[in-house]
């Protein structure tokens, strides 16, 4: 029981936010003169809902994790809402964690991610989320009937919750190899912890719209550290941060034959462009 004792390192687990220098989209100077979208805008806040937290030892897949150590593992999802700056225990207690070098880490979380944002255009208009959802695919056309769009654009901000539901990765279950300075991220998406979703995308050719069969649930993401998080006898604090800065796209249609938005080109929705993760070590 005593070297048992010894390997052990007991800690606090906090989630925070982490950022790095924003591009000038983040900054509000995209500019939209030839439609299309506007990459790199920053989310005021995220809103997921937790299952698992691990650190590994070596790379993990979604049915074999033995060389992981859960932080965090419930079947009922802690729900976490963050934005910038902010810092927040996510386990009230102490937990103990292995003395190790880990080079992985792993997360699962809903497929439904809430985000709230408003950003400024370098054009001067201003648009924030409305609190539609946001969907798969923007219908562009007056004639297609889309009910809602999850942008509003006006001269008060007055951001919600809008809420997209991640069933597809580039068309597929997944995205492989998702570089980052600090590291490189794998994601899955799953129907249940062992099943990985099937995704059915494409474009209809009768219609010539996309469209999207999926029976996913699940996030499931493994973080591939560039330099390995080592605990030991000092380690007080192992952090969880997610990526806002430049992490949303907002997308424009040509709304033609009528400039219902007062402008060329109108926003009709935003997404969740780049989502990234990290685990590290104090």
């Amino acid at each position: 029981m005593k070297n048992l004792f010894l390997a052990l390192v007991f800690a606090s687990l906090n989630i925070l936010f982490f950022t790095h220098t924003p591009s000038q989209a983040a900054e509000g100077q995209c500019a939209v003169a030839n439609g299309s979208s506007c990459d790199g805008a920053t989310a005021d806040a995220l809103r997921i809902k937790l299952y698992k937290l691990a650190l590994c030892t070596e790379k993990p897949t979604y049915l074999d994790d033995s060389s992981c150590v859960y932080l965090f593992n419930a079947a009922t999802p802690m729900t976490l809402e963050l934005s910038i700056g902010s810092q927040l225990p996510l386990v009230q207690d102490q937990i103990s964690i292995p003395k190790n070098v880990y080079t992985h880490s792993l997360m699962l979380i809903d497929k439904a991610v809430d985000v709230k944002t408003t950003v400024n255009l370098a054009d001067g208009r201003t648009c924030w989320t409305d609190g539609d959802d946001i969907p798969f695919y923007f219908k562009t056309h007056l004639f297609m009937n889309q009910p809602s769009y999850p942008v509003t654009c006006g001269a008060v901000p007055n951001p919600q919750w809008s809420t997209q539901n991640f069933l597809s990765l580039d068309a597929t279950n997944k995205r492989l190899n998702q570089t980052t300075a600090d590291n490189s991220i794998d994601l899955y998406l799953l129907n249940d912890l062992t099943t990985a979703a099937n995704v059915d995308q494409g474009n209809d050719p009768e219609h010539g719209v996309p469209y999207l069969n999926s029976d996913a649930n699940y996030v499931w993401g493994v973080q591939t550290f560039n330099q390995p998080v080592s605990v030991d006898a000092n380690t007080t604090n192992i952090d969880l941060g997610f990526r806002l800065t430049e992490a949303l796209s907002l997308k424009y249609s040509q709304d033609f034959p009528f400039f219902t938005c007062g402008y060329p080109w109108c926003a009709v929705g935003v997404t969740i462009s780049n989502f990234e993760f990290l685990v590290s070590a104090q």
